[in-house]
């Protein structure tokens, strides 16, 4: 049976041979939930956008665009490169990007710079997970099913706290950079110690 992975594989497929490999598949699962937690301050900080730039709905609409088209639309392209010609490293890539497109953005004086930004996030995306994706098949140690689902928990709980990205925003300062930072403080916080800008009213 033909295989698509290559033989820069060979030094994880030995590790692999003795089963699944579980430390790998809860550091990509981690790096999932960081990766997509970082991407959804983007909605989140839309009214914001809104109302600091005067944006209208058909701007917000192309922005939107724009960050789908990077983050979902490119993802086969890069998938079927990462088959071919597979790069271990472009995980930490995948992340510099999202680093990179946050920080655009948290600085973007305009309507462009703002595409350029959410455009940067959306590469950032789409060069993650199809390269994450393959290193958990090959850490399944023939559990596929299982290796999957463990990536996507991570996915999944990164979306869970979307709906607090709009406070979040709001106690950054309304900068989408420290409105990512300020949930990674917070998710990693201990819960039994509020954090002091919790009870403050966002404006």
């Amino acid at each position: 049976m033909e295989t698509l992975t290559k033989p820069t594989d060979t030094r994880l497929r030995r590790f692999t041979e003795t089963g699944t490999v579980y430390p790998i598949l809860f550091m990509i699962s981690i790096t999932h939930l960081l990766n997509d937690m970082m991407q959804s301050v983007i909605p989140a900080v839309y009214p914001l956008l809104k109302e600091k730039f005067g944006f209208t709905f058909a701007q917000i609409g192309i922005i939107t665009l724009v960050f789908q088209m990077t983050s979902s639309l490119l993802q086969p392209f890069i998938g079927l490169y990462a088959d071919r010609h597979p790069r271990p490293y472009s995980l930490a890539a995948g992340m510099c990007f999202t680093l990179l497109g946050l920080f655009t953005l948290s600085v973007a004086p305009g309507f462009v710079p703002i595409l350029l930004a959410v455009g940067l996030i959306g590469c950032g995306s789409s060069v993650f997970h199809p390269e994450s994706s393959r290193v958990a098949q090959l850490a399944s140690g023939g559990r596929k099913g299982l290796a999957q689902s463990i990536f996507q928990v991570g996915g999944s709980a990164g979306a869970v706290g979307r709906g607090d990205d709009r406070a979040a925003a709001g106690r950054a300062g309304r900068h989408p950079l420290r409105a990512g930072l300020d949930r990674l403080v917070r998710f990693g916080r201990n819960p039994r110690h509020p954090h002091p800008l919790e009870n403050r009213e966002v404006v």
